[in-house]
């Protein structure tokens, strides 16, 4: 599962982790390493006991994992670029496929999901899982910007010549001038230059790419589910659906309209406009 930060990939991906069919890297093997003990502990999530501490911190969950990918190899956590497949050496796809087959075996699973964001990777994953399907979740660019406001490792602070996204394309440097150096027009250029990197990636490898609203998810999210559970083959149990529901989902309405002031949200709606249209936002 892939998008720009912010953009609802986590809440996505920990319903489709809940499918009793999947393995995935926990915190707790996440922090402390693919020990055996580690990885079980996945197994323990839905257990009466282990299932009556609700969402607390220390219940095992599915995580985005980068410690066990940058073991894999040490770049994939912040590269300046997207990843490709000549980023991928012999020995980091041995690694990543060991890394998968272990998490397979140990909770004796036979499907294995992921979540990572940030720019696609998908060149670099499919040259050690060339069967792979990527679930792109995509939010209205607003709220993602004004989302990025309000945490605390967002980097564009510093600026775009010091941010991790790379130098800024001659569109993107034209709308960050012209918005008198904004940093929501900034955020929303981030959530734009990923969305077309992974968008481009992903028409490469046909239907083993597929995208999902964050939108469309809250309203319903079993259905959305569905409609991914058999894109990629996973059977209907009626555990998922269960489990689904015990997360307590819903739709968050439109609080970038709130935490943004009325000239940032103007520059921002200017800058994004034609991206936000071809999504089908209303502007």
């Amino acid at each position: 599962m892939i998008g720009c930060s912010r953009s609802g990939t986590t809440v996505v991906f920990h319903a489709l982790a809940e499918h009793p069919s999947l393995a995935w890297i926990s915190n707790w093997s996440n922090r402390f390493g693919d020990a055996a003990f580690w990885l079980r502990l996945a197994k323990l999530r839905h257990a009466p006991a282990v299932r009556a501490l609700g969402q607390r911190g220390w219940r095992p969950r599915p995580v985005e994992a980068y410690r066990p990918w940058t073991d894999c190899f040490d770049g994939f956590n912040r590269p300046v670029r997207d990843l490709d497949a000549r980023d991928c050496s012999d020995e980091s796809r041995a690694r990543m496929q060991a890394l998968v087959a272990r998490h397979l075996a140990v909770q004796g699973k036979p499907r294995f999901a992921a979540k990572y964001t940030g720019w696609s990777r998908i060149g670099f994953m499919d040259r050690a899982f060339p069967d792979a399907r990527y679930v792109h979740v995509i939010r209205d660019g607003r709220a993602v910007a004004a989302s990025l406001l309000q945490v605390g490792f967002w980097e564009g602070w510093r600026g775009p010549s010091q941010w991790r996204w790379g130098p800024l394309s001659r569109e993107h440097d034209e709308l960050w001038r012209a918005s008198d150096s904004s940093f929501a027009v900034l955020a929303g250029i981030q959530w734009k230059l990923l969305l077309e990197n992974i968008r481009g990636t992903g028409a490469k490898i046909g239907d083993r790419y597929r995208e999902l609203r964050y939108e469309t998810f809250v309203a319903d999210p079993l259905a959305a589910l569905a409609d991914l559970r058999e894109w990629s083959g996973l059977e209907a149990d009626s555990r998922h659906a269960q489990r689904i529901a015990d997360l307590g989902v819903h739709p968050v309405g439109e609080k970038w309209r709130e935490s943004l002031s009325a000239e940032d949200r103007s520059r921002l709606e200017s800058a994004l406009a034609p991206s936000l249209e071809a999504l089908g936002y209303p502007l």
